[in-house]
């Protein structure tokens, strides 16, 4: 099963070497070409626990080309009260990345928001982090109320992310009803009563828009009336502390864009566009003032709109074929028996990659489909027969007040890997190049160091490859950070759900997932990386079993009559080990690397240890560079528990907690053609196949399992 506790890290002060100090740099480049702009996928919207959220992160620049900056992706979900209940990191390759989050049996019934960010992002405007709505139900929580009712429920999207007092606007709106009526008649209520706008909603699909001009600030009501004269209510908030605001206006052939700043001072505004860099417009727009621009010379497609070098709206433009999060697939039938292979053809005429499928069983069809956090996605959809445009308004996501944002760059990216921040508590320079060792406990490649600066803080790079195993080191008091965000007032938590019956829904749900995570170490997914090669084993020279020899009491007895490669010695008041008849180039110190089951050690505490709780102990004759620092050879010593107990006990070390990376899996596919199992396979999720390029397969086979169904 997943494991849900965070593995334990040892840091210490150890070697001399040189680093750049941390600080803020103030970058002489727009910093709005540098912002990266992530799109967050996931298998599903509603869960139970014992499910895991499959998600897929495609993170590019504002260009559309794939982001170089991060290598690191942090996904959090997020319950109603603004708290992180669950957290993941994944690795970025090419801007993609993928994982999953288990939920687990504490998480309680709600309305969650799934988030997914770089460290690079917390430069900019949070509002542009991608937001996703999840509903998860515990069987052994009494549901609320609010998630068993039959109301229409309705969101609002206006252009521009906010509402304009007294000027004319379009708002975008999402329907959420239960029921078989295909007309909805709709009004907007002001306080006193008025009636400011009525429309009716008679298409298929949860989506329109509408005019609206908001006279005041204050609470609006919504009337919607079913064809059955069935009448619910609903509302919604206009606030009058927006900073920014932006109407679009369409002509015959233009867009007029104004700006509405309320602070008083002109609003830099510059419109680029997205996915097409080499059509990119770029305008000023004064504050109070109309720029009108011809329709034909705004490229097609989703551009975005930037204040003071911050993305605060997404501006959608024509018609344009959605992108690949609906591409239709043929496969072959609509009724497939258990275990019976399956086929996908996409219906294409040209080959397209980076593409995700997922494939899952229908328990209700309005928490079926796969959801994206791009709003293009969630607004416009081939599919739609509707008799409005949907693709001429600005939708944006923004805080009701824009603070200005600083051109200092104040997180630094994760461009090599992830990094640490870390203070040291009370630090006290004695000399200059005292340096933070991080090393993992059995993987000695995992050696890390940073020099600590006067004030006692000092970066980390983390290990590329990290899974999880335990770390350790050698100092003081030391407290570790991860980049995760500690602050989620940007989340909206609005989403609105369609109605459903939940009872049928999550018994039927319970007992499936409860057997297929019985038979999980039978259908269990693969992992494609799994822990790290450890380089050091294969530059051993010669091994020391120490129960081949006779136990002495001391260590300093231990290397005189076992190990006659190693020599201690005293020099300038210090103890040392050395490995006397080993070359030394330049560059390198007399001393030996000593790792303690991976955790590196001083001479000076070395010898303090009890040698009978050594197994073994492996010396490399060769000089190596571990970070910035070289080594006139290395012995490592393996006690009887290869957990480094033994040297967690010595005084000065400090136990850290470091989330471990996502493991990359290759989810369970079984072939029912050429294997028979009588073992039962209840998967819902039938498939999930990511970075998948249609120019190198025209086909997709998988199996269904046990489950009958759609």
């Amino acid at each position: 099963m997943d494991r849900l506790i965070y593995p334990v890290l040892i840091v210490s002060f150890y070697l001399s070497m040189l680093t750049t100090r941390a600080q803020e740099y103030s970058f002489p480049f727009d910093k709005s070409q540098f912002q990266e702009i992530a799109t967050l996928y996931v298998n599903a919207n509603r869960f139970i626990p014992g499910e895991r959220i499959l998600y897929q992160i495609e993170n590019n620049l504002v260009s559309g080309e794939p982001s170089f900056v991060s290598k690191i992706a942090y996904i959090e979900l997020v319950d109603a009260s603004r708290q992180s209940v669950l957290k993941s990191k994944v690795e970025l390759d090419q801007g993609r990345g993928d994982g999953y989050l288990y939920i687990p049996s504490f998480v309680k019934t709600g309305q969650y928001t799934l988030i997914a960010y770089t460290s690079w992002m917390l430069n900019y405007s949070k509002s542009f982090i991608p937001q996703l709505g999840v509903q998860i139900i515990n069987p052994f929580n009494p549901v609320p109320a609010s998630l068993l009712s039959d109301s229409v429920s309705i969101a609002f999207f206006p252009e521009g992310g906010t509402y304009v007092l007294n000027q004319p606007m379009k708002v975008a709106y999402r329907l959420s009803w239960k029921g078989k009526s295909t007309e909805l008649n709709i009004k907007i209520v002001g306080s006193s009563g008025e009636e400011v706008s009525s429309f009716v909603h008679d298409h298929s699909s949860p989506y329109g828009h509408f005019n609206f001009t908001p006279t005041h600030a204050t609470s609006y009501k919504v009337i919607i009336v079913d064809q059955e004269e069935n009448i619910y209510y609903d509302q919604f908030l206009v606030e009058a502390s927006s900073q920014l605001g932006i109407q679009v206006a369409e002509g015959e052939d233009t867009f007029e864009i104004t700006a509405f700043n309320r602070s008083g001072s002109p609003a830099n505004l510059k419109l680029l566009s997205w996915p097409k860099p080499q059509q990119k417009k770029s305008f000023l727009i004064h504050a109070d003032t109309v720029f009108s621009i011809q329709a034909n010379s705004l490229p097609e497609g989703l551009s975005y709109l930037y204040y003071e070098g911050t993305a605060v709206g997404r501006f959608i433009n024509g018609n344009v074929a959605v992108t690949a999060s609906s591409i239709r697939v043929n496969a072959g039938k609509e009724q497939y028996n258990t275990r019976e292979m399956v086929s996908v053809r996409p219906a294409l005429n040209e080959n397209l990659s980076d593409l995700f499928i997922s494939v899952r069983k229908v328990y209700d069809t309005a928490f079926t489909n796969a959801y994206s956090s791009n709003l293009w996605h969630q607004l416009i959809n081939q599919d739609i027969e509707t008799p409005e445009s949907q693709s001429d308004f600005l939708i944006c996501n923004i805080n009701p007040v824009l603070q200005s944002e600083s051109e200092s760059i104040e997180v630094l990216p994760d461009y090599r890997g992830q990094l640490l921040y870390g203070q040291v508590q009370d630090f006290v320079s004695e000399n200059n190049g005292d340096v933070v060792f991080l090393s993992s406990i059995g993987q000695a490649p995992m050696l890390r160091t940073s020099e600590i600066q006067d004030d006692g803080h000092f970066l980390l790079l983390g290990p590329d490859s990290y899974r999880g195993e335990d770390f350790s080191g050698n100092g003081k008091s030391i407290t570790i950070s991860e980049p995760f965000l500690n602050d989620f007032s940007f989340i909206r938590g609005d989403f609105h759900f369609d109605r459903t019956d939940l009872l049928p829904w999550l018994q039927e749900k319970a007992i499936h997932v409860q057997i297929e995570n019985n038979y999980f170490e039978f259908n269990r997914d693969s992992i494609l990386e799994s822990k790290p090669r450890n380089w050091l084993a294969q530059k051993i020279d010669k091994t020391y079993d120490f129960d081949d020899y006779t136990r002495f009491p001391t260590v300093t007895e231990v290397i005189v009559e076992i190990v006659p490669e190693l020599r201690l010695r005293e020099r300038n008041n210090r103890l040392e080990l050395i490995m006397p008849y080993i070359e030394s180039k330049s560059g390198a110190t007399d001393s030996v690397l000593i790792l303690i089951d991976g955790v590196p050690v001083v001479t000076g505490e070395f010898v303090k240890l009890n040698p009978l709780q050594f197994k073994k102990v492996d010396l490399i004759f060769q000089q190596l560079r571990m970070g910035y620092a070289e080594y006139r050879g290395v012995a490592m010593f393996t006690s009887l528990s290869k957990n480094a107990a033994m040297v967690t006990e010595l005084s000065g070390y400090t136990k850290v907690y470091l989330l471990p990376m996502q493991d990359k899996v290759k989810h369970f596919q079984p072939n029912y053609d050429t294997i028979t199992s009588t073992m039962p396979d209840f998967r819902s999720q039938l498939l999930w196949k990511t970075n998948l390029d249609l120019s190198e397969v025209d086909e997709i086979k998988f199996y269904t399992s046990d489950l009958a169904g759609k």
